[in-house]
C-alpha cells in the first residue's frame, strides 16, 4: 500500500490541500480563495470563519478526489501564515476578533516606544529584529482596544495566538489550544529555539501568560482530524514559508541562498544560530524536542515584493505583460542613465534597514517603462542587500528561487546579473508544501526541475545598486 501525506497550506490569499505520495507526486489537490480587508491604514484583517470554511472546503474536495485511496493517508501537516493572529474563547472556540494579518502593523508606534534602544538585545534573545508584523504588538493592541477581551481574560477563557493555533483546535476538536514552537517564535515571546514562552519577554510586552496556548515541537501529536470517513493524525504544525529551503532534499546545503519572492520576499541560508549576521533574522524552520533535531536559517526579509509592483501598476494604470517587461528592459539597457532609483517604502522595508513605512518615491522623473524597471530593481536590490550580509558570513555558490515573482524571467535574470551567482528557478510551485510533506514522508522530494539563469556582466546595474545602497545607508542613518 502506498503511503500518502496530506498538507493543508493556509496562506494569505488562499487555502490549499495537497496529497503527496511517497514518490513525491501530488495525487490530489484543491484550492479555495480567502479575502482580506483594510479597515484603516496599516490594518489588514481577515475573517476567521471564511478561512476555516475554505480549509474545510478544500479538505472535502481532496477527500472526494482520493476516494477509496483515503485509507492510505497516514498523516497530516498544517502549515499556516506565521504572523497572522486572532483572539478566541479557548473553551468554545468562538472567535473574539478578526484575524490580524501578518501584514497588519497597526500598533507600530507602541512597539517603537517599548523596544527603543533594545532592538539588538531583543534580537539576541528572540532571533528576530522587533517589528509590528510579529504577534506581540498585535496581542497588545487587542487587549488595549477591545474591552470585551479584558472580561474574557479575567474569566480565564481568553486565548490570543497565531492563526495556526486556532485552526488546529477547530480542525481536531482539541480541548486545549496549542501552537508549534516555530510559529510561536514569530510572536517575539520565545527565546531562539525554545519550546516555551519566555516570562522575561512576556513582561517586556505586557502579555499575560494565561492567554497563550501551549507550545509544542514542530513534529508532535496535534490530535486527529476527520478526512472523509477517516480519522487521520495531525503530526506537523508549522509556518507556510518555513519549509521551502527543505523541499529540495539533500541537493543543496549551506552554500545555497534560497529566495522565495511573492507578496513579500525572503532570502534564507541554512546556518547555525551562532553565526547569524547582524540585523538579519535567526529563523527556525523546524524545532525538535532535542536541539540536534532543530533546523535554522539566517533570513533576510523584503516586506513589499509583488506588492510593490502591484502598487506601481495601479499608479501607472496598466499591467505589464512579459513582452512589455522585456521592452522596458531593452530601453533601460539603451538608456541606463535614465533609469531612476526607487525608494520602496510602501510598507516597512524589512531587513537589514528596518525602516518604517514611508512615502515611496523615484529619484528622478522617468517614463512609465523605466519606472517599472526601477520598482522591479528595488526588490532585486533589497534581496541583494540581504544576500551581501549572508555571504559575508558564509559564501554561496547559487540561488534557488521560487514564488510568484520567479515566473518573471526579467526578475530572475536581474538577480543573477547583480549577484554574480547562477539562479536556479524551481519549477515546483508546491515547494513549501512539499517541504512539509517531506517531514512526514522523507522520500516525497520527487524529481525536482530547475531553469537556470546564468549571470551576465552589467556595469550599469551594479552602479545603480551601489547608488541605491548609498541611499538606503543615508535613510538608515537618519533613522
Amino acid at each position: 500500500m502506498t503511503a500518502l501525506a496530506l498538507v493543508i497550506d493556509q496562506g494569505g490569499h488562499s487555502s490549499r490541500a495537497l496529497v503527496f505520495d511517497d514518490a513525491g507526486a501530488v495525487v490530489a489537490a484543491a484550492s479555495a480563495p480567502v479575502s482580506s480587508t483594510q479597515p484603516a491604514p496599516a490594518q489588514v484583517e481577515q475573517s476567521p470563519a471564511e478561512i476555516l470554511a475554505s480549509v474545510r472546503t478544500v479538505l472535502a474536495r481532496v477527500a472526494e478526489q482520493l476516494g477509496a485511496r483515503a485509507v492510505e493517508l497516514q498523516s497530516v501537516a498544517l502549515i499556516v501564515q506565521r504572523s497572522s493572529l486572532l483572539a478566541w474563547d479557548r473553551t468554545s472556540g468562538v472567535p473574539l476578533s478578526a484575524v490580524l494579518s501578518w501584514q497588519d502593523t497597526r500598533h507600530a508606534a507602541w512597539l517603537e516606544q517599548v523596544v527603543a534602544g533594545r532592538c539588538e538585545a531583543l534580537r539576541e534573545i528572540t532571533g528576530l529584529y522587533p517589528n509590528a508584523h510579529y504577534g506581540a504588538s498585535k496581542m497588545r493592541w487587542l487587549l488595549d482596544h477591545m474591552p470585551a477581551l479584558q472580561h474574557s481574560a479575567s474569566s480565564g477563557t481568553l486565548c490570543m495566538a497565531p492563526l495556526a493555533s486556532w485552526l488546529q483546535q477547530q480542525l481536531t476538536g482539541s480541548h486545549a489550544p496549542v501552537v508549534d514552537a516555530v510559529i510561536a517564535s514569530r510572536t517575539l515571546l520565545t527565546k531562539v529555539g525554545a519550546t516555551s514562552w519566555s516570562q522575561t519577554l512576556l513582561d517586556t510586552f505586557a502579555i499575560p501568560a494565561a492567554v497563550l496556548p501551549g507550545v509544542m515541537p514542530t513534529l508532535a501529536d496535534y490530535g486527529t482530524l476527520r478526512f472523509g470517513e477517516h480519522s487521520v493524525p495531525l503530526r506537523l504544525l508549522g509556518g507556510d514559508q518555513s519549509f521551502f529551503a527543505l523541499s529540495h532534499g539533500s541537493v543543496f546545503a549551506g552554500d545555497t541562498l534560497f529566495i522565495n519572492a511573492g507578496t513579500g520576499a525572503f532570502v534564507q541560508q541554512l546556518m547555525s544560530p551562532d553565526r547569524m549576521p547582524l540585523r538579519l533574522l535567526c529563523a527556525p524552520l523546524v524545532i525538535g524536542e532535542r536541539p540536534s533535531a532543530s533546523v535554522f536559517v539566517a533570513e533576510g526579509t523584503v516586506n513589499a515584493a509583488a506588492t510593490a509592483l502591484d502598487w506601481w501598476q495601479q499608479q501607472a494604470g496598466s499591467v505589464f505583460t512579459a513582452g512589455e517587461w522585456q521592452q522596458a528592459a531593452a530601453l533601460a539597457d539603451r538608456e541606463p542613465a535614465s533609469v531612476p532609483l526607487f525608494c520602496n517604502r510602501i510598507t516597512a522595508t524589512g531587513s537589514p534597514d528596518w525602516l518604517p513605512a514611508g512615502e515611496p518615491a523615484f529619484s528622478c522623473p522617468a517614463s512609465i517603462p523605466l519606472q517599472g524597471i526601477a520598482v522591479l530593481e528595488s526588490v532585486v536590490f533589497a534581496l541583494q542587500r540581504n544576500s551581501d550580509s549572508l555571504v559575508a558570513v558564509q559564501p554561496a555558490n547559487r540561488i534557488v528561487l521560487s514564488g510568484g515573482l520567479s515566473q518573471l524571467a526579467l526578475f530572475c535574470q536581474r538577480l543573477a546579473d547583480l549577484s554574480g551567482l547562477p539562479v536556479w528557478r524551481s519549477d515546483d510551485v508546491e515547494a513549501c508544501a512539499r517541504g512539509a510533506a517531506m517531514q512526514l514522508l522523507p522520500a516525497a522530494v520527487g524529481q525536482q526541475r530547475y531553469h537556470e539563469f546564468t549571470p551576465r556582466p552589467s556595469a550599469a546595474l551594479q552602479q545603480r545598486y551601489r547608488q541605491w545602497a548609498a541611499m538606503m545607508d543615508q535613510l538608515s542613518a537618519a533613522g
